[in-house]
């Protein structure tokens, strides 16, 4: 197949993967209008009627079809598409107010994600994929929590367990060929499991076991992961290795906190969430979204000056929210979601930026 026959022929899948992609990003900005507004802070447009939608935004609708987009754009299977397409719909669908339709489009969503990583895994089984897809369950074992009539802060530990299983997995499948002791997190696999079981009896004491899991896992990819050797290295590697480390350290001081302070509602509960969901996730995806955006579009990027900053950023204000909890300052936390939203927006120009500079470079000054 000649060069241009196939970049005819990837034209129609790049298309609803596009559509989609929109829909994740409209739902990470909805999902940081909710977040502000659940601080008080003045919003274009209020937001406050959505502000309890701010997490299910961010996790199911944004970071859900982030990784259900990735999945789908390795499987090359129109089938896989059906995952991101029914986590943008119950996005659209939550923005709307409609949480039954959007939990049950989330639903729909980690089960094709599932399906999809076991037949990854069908066609060359690998521990990796297994964790995933335990992570995709715990993905819809919060949507039949929430479907069930769970609060917010019910489904909050099995959003905890779907991301920290998918990050984990997917640094494994990337360090695959690298020999690392398994043992530590497989036991942090079961304990963060056993850590949901137990929140449907005690939450107290589930939450403790699940920032167990957090801690040990956190300690086993600073400590086997490839990131403290490409740290040193220059470049995109020095990047991806510098914001690795920085997402681990941030996975186990959640874990952390989340065993000294796991009552809902406190200061030091926020830290917890927070040093998981921006720390932990957040830097994730501003790890791999420069990897990751080629593989799904097909353009090159060259990382700019704007991408660091985004993540020095992302990790100023999340220790000034941890300052605003513990010092119950409350204009700190409100300065800090300010900030996280605008790293979000410099890290998502330096990716265009990126993009243009090499097309740029490539192209060469016009000629007369």
């Amino acid at each position: 197949m000649s060069r241009a026959h196939a970049v005819q022929h990837a034209q129609p899948r790049r298309l609803p993967l596009a559509a989609i992609g929109v829909t994740a990003v409209a739902a990470l900005v909805i999902g940081v209008i909710a977040g502000l507004a659940r601080l008080a802070v003045d919003v274009p447009g209020g937001g406050r009627a959505i502000g309890l939608y701010h997490g299910a935004l961010m996790v199911s609708g944004f970071a859900g079809t982030v990784i259900g987009l990735e999945r789908a754009g390795a499987a090359d299977h129109p089938a896989a598409l059906l995952g991101p397409a029914a986590s943008a719909v119950g996005a659209l669908a939550l923005i709307r107010g409609a949480e039954e339709v959007a939990a049950g489009a989330f639903l729909v969503a980690a089960v094709v994600l599932a399906m999809t990583l076991l037949r990854f895994w069908r066609l060359q089984p690998a521990p990796p994929l297994l964790v995933i897809a335990l992570g995709a369950a715990c993905w819809a074992g919060a949507s039949v929590r929430w479907l069930a009539g769970g609060t917010a802060v019910e489904v909050v530990p099995w959003w905890i367990a779907f991301l920290t299983l998918t990050i984990a997995g997917e640094r494994l499948e990337l360090t695959r060929f690298r020999r690392q002791p398994l043992l530590p997190f497989a036991v942090a696999s079961v304990v963060l499991v056993a850590g949901l079981a137990v929140t449907l009896l005690d939450r107290a004491a589930g939450a403790r076991l699940i920032g167990g899991a957090l801690l040990l896992t956190g300690g086993w990819l600073a400590w086997t992961d490839t990131a403290r050797v490409t740290v040193r290295r220059g470049g995109l590697a020095t990047y991806t290795g510098a914001t690795l480390l920085a997402c681990y350290a941030s996975l186990i001081l959640a874990g952390v906190w989340l065993i000294a302070a796991p009552a809902p509602g406190t200061a030091a509960y926020d830290s917890a969430l927070h040093l998981f969901f921006v720390g932990f996730v957040m830097g994730a995806i501003f790890t791999h979204g420069p990897i990751i955006l080629p593989a799904l579009t097909g353009l090159s990027i060259r990382l700019t000056a704007l991408t660091p900053v985004a993540v020095t950023l992302l990790y100023a204000s999340l220790v000034l929210r941890v300052a605003g909890n513990a010092q119950a300052e409350h204009t700190w936390r409100q300065a800090a979601g300010s900030l996280h939203g605008i790293a979000f927006a410099l890290f998502a120009l330096g990716l265009v930026a990126g993009i243009l500079r090499v097309r740029v470079t490539s192209e060469g000054p016009a000629r007369p």
